[in-house]
């Protein structure tokens, strides 16, 4: 319901719609209309509330929720479910776990924050919240385990796309880094349950430093890494970059 009023909201953008036509519209009540108005004020989007007049959507926030991400996203499997958080411990590690429950083919992982990213060889990726793109995709490609390092030059591709289409050059490094003047701003951890010649599930974790200032990362990563804000010189909206799927 949420999602439903604030579509409304965003078709009526910048101009008030009332309490009375959104319960008319959704079948709820104006009771319930406010409840929901207050939990998205909450969610940080800026509403005005008037009265005799209803409501106003003034902006949304930078925010990588389904309510975010759904209306952009034009594609037949990837992101038709996802699962957002404010802060996890590693969205691959709660793919897998999804994945093992059932979770269908493109459902997306997404958070503002991971407290125990990973990358390859276990090592520890740097994640803090809203200064990132921190996402895993549970695939179920019917293909031999062999090629499931393609799944990872496949989303490589469609970063390097997106960020194409931002005008920013980046490139891969070989085999799941993005970097971008020499610097890295990209990895992807693709993981795999499977049988002999049978995929069971493919995780993909794709972390991607947009607006992180150099100074928050390691003092051992900051010649090797950096964000995309940083070589830009311009913040970036994270949802300008999440779309890519």
């Amino acid at each position: 319901m949420k999602e439903k009023i604030l579509h409304l909201l965003k078709e009526n953008e910048k101009n008030f719609i009332s309490g009375q036509g959104i319960s008319e519209n959704l079948g709820v009540s104006r009771t319930a209309i406010w409840k929901y108005i207050n939990v998205l004020k909450e969610d940080g989007y800026e509403i005005e509330s008037v009265s005799k007049k209803g409501y106003r959507l003034i902006s949304s926030p930078d925010l990588l929720s389904f309510e975010e991400l759904s209306e952009n996203l034009h594609t037949k499997y990837i992101g038709k479910n996802i699962m957002y958080f404010q802060t996890i411990d590693s969205t691959n590690n709660k793919a897998k776990e999804l994945a093992l429950d059932g979770y269908p083919n493109g459902t997306i992982i997404i958070s503002e924050e991971q407290t125990l990213g990973r990358g390859r060889l276990g090592r520890n990726f740097v994640s803090p919240k809203h200064k990132g793109i921190w996402l895993s995709i549970i695939l179920r490609p019917d293909i031999n385990p062999m090629n499931v390092p393609k799944v990872t030059q496949i989303g490589a591709a469609a970063v390097i796309k997106t960020l194409d289409e931002l005008d920013i050059k980046a490139h891969v490094k070989w085999p799941n880094d993005i970097v971008l003047n020499n610097k890295k701003i990209c990895g992807i951890l693709t993981e795999m349950s499977g049988e002999l010649n049978k995929v069971n599930y493919v995780v993909m974790g794709i972390g991607i430093n947009v607006n992180i200032d150099v100074e928050e990362l390691p003092k051992e990563l900051r010649d090797t890494a950096t964000s995309i804000s940083y070589e830009v010189g311009r913040y970036i909206k994270e949802k300008s970059l999440s779309v890519i799927y």
